[in-house]
């Protein structure tokens, strides 16, 4: 759903095509960004009320290809592109010139993966722990080998307090 009604932008547009005030008057006389009385004017203009509808598409990369190089070839800018083939923002299109640009129409292929839903688990069949518990010879040979590991990192930091506070003292002789 988009955030400004269709009844809400057609008003936005006539108004500022009506010559009252600029786009930053019009902008700030409804509340709004003065880069979206901007958009939705040159939506209005090249396809009428078709252009302030929001649409959710997914773009081919021959299409993508297109934008790009018809931008190019006209020396569009980015909001006019948008504006013409009806894109809802202008930053997807840069995107899409910078994946261009750095490696061509493989690029443009949208290479995200679909999330994949977790199968149910069936309730009867339980599911099985992720480790057995341990024996009691196992757990004294892993509390023996926490303890000389805990030994051996307080040497170790004994030692290094040792070596650098020595560094520090000058010897007499």
């Amino acid at each position: 759903m988009s955030k400004y009604s269709l009844s809400f932008k057609l008003e936005v547009v006539q108004y500022y095509l009506s010559g009252q005030e600029g786009q930053e008057a019009t902008a700030k006389r409804f509340g709004i960004d003065h880069s979206a009385v901007r958009k939705w004017s040159a939506a209005w203009k090249l396809h009428g009320e078709a252009g302030l509808t929001t649409r959710h598409f997914t773009y081919s990369p021959v299409f993508k290809e297109s934008v790009i190089l018809h931008m190019r070839e006209h020396q569009l800018s980015v909001r006019e592109v948008c504006a013409k083939f009806t894109i809802p923002a202008f930053s997807t299109v840069r995107l899409w010139e910078r994946l261009y640009d750095e490696g061509g129409l493989e690029a443009l292929t949208d290479s995200r993966r679909r999330k994949k839903t977790m199968p149910e688990c069936p309730e009867n069949h339980p599911v099985p722990p992720l480790q057995t518990p341990l024996d009691p010879d196992e757990r004294e040979e892993l509390e023996q080998l926490r303890a000389e590991v805990a030994y051996l990192k307080k040497l170790q930091a004994l030692l290094r307090e040792r070596s650098t506070s020595g560094r520090g003292l000058k010897r007499r002789s």
